[in-house]
């Protein structure tokens, strides 16, 4: 059986948790914007439109 120490969930759930937030952050700009590239980088293929 394989100990999980209460470190080791606190860190995986607080990486998942900004990952999260970070998705958030980008699809409320993209709301906000009414675009679905909002930087360059995001899609190079369709930031010329």
């Amino acid at each position: 059986m394989m100990k999980i120490s209460t470190h080791l969930m606190f860190e995986r759930g607080s990486s998942q948790m900004s990952t999260v937030q970070s998705k958030l952050t980008q699809t409320q700009a993209q709301l906000a914007q009414g675009k679905q590239v909002i930087n360059a980088s995001d899609a190079p293929d369709q930031a010329a439109t």
